[in-house]
């Protein structure tokens, strides 16, 4: 997975910045309501990663400038790691215990 991770920026200019964009997605993951049950308000956790989400994308348009559709591509990459760690998940939930 961290394989995935760096290949996502690495088109993006300036990537001496790579620590504020791990930072960012590393709390989306940690705000993820996927591996989490009896959450008493989800929806608020809900927003609070949205927020960061925005907040990345916002971040990613800065960096890569006005050109269209690059910092949505970025994003998208990112939000993509959510997916694989679920998927990680659920691959070590099914798998025989030793």
């Amino acid at each position: 997975m961290l394989g995935i991770f760096c290949s996502i920026f690495q088109e993006v200019p300036q990537a001496g910045d790579v620590e504020i964009k791990y930072l960012l997605i590393m709390v989306i993951l940690f705000l993820s309501t996927d591996f989490v049950e009896g959450l008493v308000d989800e929806a608020a956790v809900r927003r609070k990663q949205e927020s960061y989400c925005h907040l990345l994308y916002k971040y990613l348009k800065f960096k890569v400038g006005p050109e269209p559709g690059r910092a949505e591509a970025a994003l998208g990459q990112a939000m993509l790691l959510g997916a694989h760690a679920r998927e990680l998940k659920e691959i070590e939930d099914k798998r025989l215990k030793i």
